[in-house]
């Protein structure tokens, strides 16, 4: 519980930093495909007015578009545009550049047990985000 709330501030802290909540969202919205501002809002689990606010934003810098949802007529899907991805890309770039600063000096072995171990914390963490999404809807897994 305490890693959750951890991880919870650290992305409300993320999102008032200039910047890092556009890296967020477009993050979102270039693994996701596009999504409702709400549903966006449960998958990187910030407030939902947080991330209208940002993807407001986005949308008039022409990274992100809205477009009506098909299969709702009154609402609307956001998706990455292609200036969008370039930008995400030029974030990752950005990333992977500080992150092989950081662990220079660090063991390839190390390097691998914090990547296995990483990929198994994202996973177990949206294994639990879905199956809260799903008792907040109301269904089972």
């Amino acid at each position: 519980m305490r890693l959750g709330r951890m991880m919870a501030s650290a992305r409300q802290h993320f999102v008032n930093r200039r910047g890092s909540g556009d890296r967020i969202l477009l993050g979102a919205l270039a693994s996701l495909g596009d999504r409702r501002t709400t549903d966006l809002a449960a998958a990187v689990m910030l407030d939902a007015s947080a991330v209208s606010r940002g993807l407001h934003s986005l949308q008039q810098r022409g990274l992100v578009a809205r477009r009506p949802d098909p299969n709702d007529g009154r609402g609307a899907l956001l998706t990455i545009t292609e200036a969008g991805r370039a930008q995400w890309k030029q974030y990752q770039a950005e990333r992977d550049a500080k992150l092989d600063e950081v662990l220079t000096d660090w063991p390839e072995a190390d390097r691998e047990t914090l990547a296995v171990l990483l990929h198994r914390l994202n996973d177990d963490l949206a294994a639990h985000q879905h199956q809260l999404h799903q008792q907040q809807r109301g269904t089972t897994i």
